[in-house]
């Protein structure tokens, strides 16, 4: 299959890591294209690309070129990933006669618009979730045919990353928390904030020099946090480490890793923080962490994003070592049996394969 990638981002994230993953393994035996918007994208593919304008789902400038390289290089089906690329993709394929299939990797409230309806069912030929909540979110709005939906979880190349991981790093020899993700609402840092505050509150005054919180990441919430972490009086203990192209060494120095999204589907900084050996905390925000979760066997779910249920599970960690420590080795084992990149390239072309030949199997 020839196959295209869309993607108008101009950062950096979860869904640009799952593309450039996707590609690389579906590269081994199909022919795989990338069309972009930003450098910050581009740069990051081998594969051959083109920049496209992409500023809005009626680009017609960005439709007649999709559909322009398309007909030149024969491309069977367009993988989507952003609300604006999946309107452009669907537009490009009908007029083409191709095949549009998107990916979700964040859970919505999908409302039965006609917007929705056109993005997600007659755009679209196919589906592809990384958890079943957003299977089911999906299907209960009764505009999307639940045979169009395939969950894939997502692949994790582990040697890549533990390679990533060994780089050097500003060392801490205290009781490190991380949270990895763009400064935004919806990531939900100033629940980790407040919870650690709560858990800073149960030690005793000696301990709480040892321990600090770092986010990474940028956004418009920057200022907002910083102004609560100097509310809380815990600004010597938080800090904000930017966007990190190489987050790893950080991460794997940490004693807990910590996400506490307002929304989201299975988040791939969850899965390397499992990867690299650390305990993981998590709330179930759109139902992922819990498909992966053995609360306290592999990982630690949180009931909710209040303080005081962050903290405690930031106190178990940091006074149960033995158990933090063997709730890290069963999350990686997790990840080695089921997040292989090679088994998710293989389900994402057998999915798109059925798509084109018209021999899909069911959901």
């Amino acid at each position: 299959m020839n196959i295209g990638f869309l993607n108008s981002a101009r950062s950096w994230g979860g869904n640009e890591r799952w593309m450039q993953m996707a590609a690389g393994e579906l590269s081994a035996s199909h022919q795989v294209f990338l069309f972009y918007r930003s450098p910050v994208i581009g740069d990051r593919f081998s594969n051959r690309k083109w920049r496209f304008p992409m500023l809005s789902e009626a680009d017609f400038l960005s439709i007649g070129l999709l559909v322009w390289k398309i007909l030149t290089h024969r491309i069977d089906v367009l993988i989507p990933t952003k609300r604006k690329d999946i309107v452009l993709a669907g537009i490009a394929a009908r007029l083409t006669r191709r095949y549009s299939v998107l990916r979700i990797g964040i859970l919505r409230q999908y409302q039965p618009t006609i917007w929705n309806r056109l993005m997600y069912d007659w755009l679209a030929d196919g589906i592809i979730v990384n958890a079943r909540a957003i299977r089911t979110q999906l299907t209960d709005t009764r505009f999307v045919n639940p045979e169009k939906i395939r969950v894939i979880y997502n692949g994790l190349l582990m040697e890549d990353i533990l390679q990533k991981a060994a780089e050097p790093t500003d060392p801490f020899t205290g009781f490190q928390v991380i949270s990895v993700g763009e400064l935004s609402d919806r990531k939900g840092h100033d629940h980790a904030i407040r919870g650690f505050s709560s858990f800073l509150q149960r030690l005793p005054g000696e301990q709480r020099s040892r321990c600090r919180l770092v986010i990474a990441g940028s956004g418009q919430a920057l200022r907002s946090l910083e102004s609560l972490t100097e509310s809380l009086g815990i600004v010597n203990q938080v800090s904000f480490a930017g966007f990190l192209k190489n987050p790893y060494p950080s991460i794997r120095q940490s004693s807990a890793f910590l996400m506490v999204s307002r929304s989201e589907g299975l988040s791939n900084a969850l899965l390397e923080a499992m990867a690299l050996g650390i305990p993981v905390v998590s709330t179930d925000a759109g139902g992922g962490a819990a498909e992966i979760i053995d609360h306290q066997k592999n990982g630690w779910l949180l009931p909710d994003a209040e303080p005081e249920s962050i903290a405690e599970a930031l106190f178990f960690l940091h006074n149960h070592p033995a158990d933090a420590r063997q709730m890290a080795l069963n999350g990686t084992e997790t990840i080695r049996n089921q997040f292989d990149p090679k088994r998710m390239g293989r389900e994402i072309a057998s999915f798109l394969s059925g798509i084109v030949t018209g021999t899909r199997s069911p959901a």
